[in-house]
């Protein structure tokens, strides 16, 4: 993971004091999981992956598919939902996406993070020998699967719908969009 995405993370942990219990959407062990983070040690942490994972860090790895967790977690069992570098491979997303809204308590907070565009103007960047005038810079396919890419919009009216948004931003020239928002109480 870019460690300014990792940061920008931490960053909002500690901004909107996010609280547990908490759960990460389609993360394995390692230095990609936001939740082996000093900042969410020793409190109640769950991860979901397609694969099965043994625990580790004190984090609750649970092999599932984040498009139907009714069989996994209750309604309203977390805290906070976090979700960083997953919804583009997911060719359902929108089923994840209720998924973390059922299972996000009423006053909890979602932070999501995928791949986007945005238009070259807000950028500086340039495009040797092709015209860019109507461009959007994005992320290359990355990791296969990988189907998608989301503009601000997308975060706004449908990751966030039906919540508070508290912030989008855009993170790097080749966008990462991080989206936060918490569900009413």
């Amino acid at each position: 993971m870019n460690p300014r995405i990792y940061m920008a993370f931490l960053d909002v942990a500690a901004r909107y004091g996010l609280q547990p219990p908490f759960l990460e959407i389609g993360v394995a062990p390692g230095s990609n999981c936001i939740l082996a983070a000093e900042y969410f040690a020793g409190k109640e942490r769950h991860a979901v992956n397609l694969h099965e994972f043994k625990q580790e860090d004190g984090i609750n790895f649970v092999k599932a598919n984040s498009n139907d967790l009714s069989n996994v977690f209750r309604d309203g069992q977390f805290n906070t939902v976090i979700s960083n570098a997953v919804l583009e491979h997911d060719r359902f997303f929108w089923l994840s996406i209720a998924e973390m809204h059922r299972v996000l308590a009423p006053g909890g907070h979602l932070v999501v993070s995928a791949p986007g565009f945005i238009p070259r103007k807000q950028v500086r960047a340039t495009v040797v020998g092709e015209d860019v005038e109507m461009a959007t810079i994005t992320h290359d396919i990355h990791a296969v699967p990988d189907y998608w890419r989301f503009s601000r919009w997308a975060f706004k009216h449908v990751f966030c719908e039906g919540l508070q948004m508290l912030e989008i931003k855009v993170i790097m020239e080749i966008p990462r969009i991080l989206a936060v928002a918490q569900k009413p109480a």
